[in-house]
């Protein structure tokens, strides 16, 4: 059944402080996997709590979760997958099976590299970007007739990348 009255905010990211008291903190600092079959129950000695926040702001009744770490290719932990409400074919939430966890886990070491590529090449960009201004400027300080020319034409030879990357026909389509 789809809920038609949950508000945009409801899915909203929002950090969360990283301490072994909540589920996923518990999981971001051990690297253990949390196969939970009904969050509202976890044994008084389990160390973590269940936030009921979520379920008391959108009426809703998290009972199954799933916690994997996402491990980058060093093993560095880099953040936690959460999967709630396993279901069966009748809709019925279940707990998650044991044979889903190796799935997951491996889409959990996915996402992980995915992250990290995409934070490296934001790095790279940066790094590029910082050269060519150092290389601008010093350029531009050789002489004072031509001082912001090579800024000119950075800027200029910048917009010419941009349009040509945001150019979807013709002959510079590809």
């Amino acid at each position: 059944k789809k809920r038609t009255d949950l508000k945009p905010e409801t899915f909203k990211p929002y950090s969360l402080p990283i301490t072994k008291k909540s589920i996923a903190g518990y999981v971001a600092i051990t690297g253990e996997t949390l196969n939970i079959p009904d969050v509202y129950n976890l044994p008084p000695k389990a160390g973590f709590e269940f936030n009921r926040d979520f379920d008391k702001r959108n009426r809703y009744r998290t009972k199954s979760m799933l916690n994997v770490a996402m491990k980058d290719t060093e093993g560095k932990i880099i953040g936690v997958l959460q999967l709630i409400n396993s279901t069966d074919s009748q809709g019925k939430v279940v707990s998650f099976g044991t044979s889903i966890e190796s799935l997951v886990s491996s889409l959990a070491s996915q996402a992980a590299v995915a992250i990290k590529n995409a934070q490296l090449i934001k790095e790279i960009k940066a790094v590029f970007e910082a050269l060519i201004q150092y290389s601008v400027s010093a350029i531009d300080a050789r002489s004072p007739f031509t001082a912001g020319h090579s800024k000119g034409v950075a800027k200029y030879t910048m917009a010419l990348a941009r349009a040509l990357n945001d150019t979807h026909e013709g002959p510079y389509a590809n």
